[in-house]
């Protein structure tokens, strides 16, 4: 498992997320140690995980070994896309602002 961001969304409580080869990630309290949200939809392990902003929506990408970027609603847990093209796992994904 790695943990990924601490704080990730400014307006909202502050956050750990970590994701891992169980193929899902999860938000946590860091105060209370206490499991917020498991956002689950990847097909294989998870290996990054970062905070996005999308027309002023604070929002989670992860990537994984299944060839996918997803972006998460962090309060919902539900999924909004999944990014597909990538051929072979992904390492890596960046926090990105995005205007409309």
């Amino acid at each position: 498992m790695r943990t990924r961001a601490l704080n990730p969304w400014a307006s909202q409580k502050p956050s750990a997320v970590s994701a891992g080869s169980g193929g899902t990630v999860r938000i946590w309290d860091p105060e209370t140690g206490q499991q917020r949200t498991r956002l689950e939809g990847h097909q294989g392990g998870v290996w990054a995980a970062c905070p996005v902003t999308v027309a002023g929506k604070e929002l989670l990408a992860s990537a994984g070994s299944d060839s996918t970027v997803r972006v998460w609603d962090p309060q919902t847990g539900q999924q909004h896309v999944a990014l597909e093209g990538h051929v072979g796992l992904l390492w890596s994904v960046c926090p990105v602002t995005v205007a409309r």
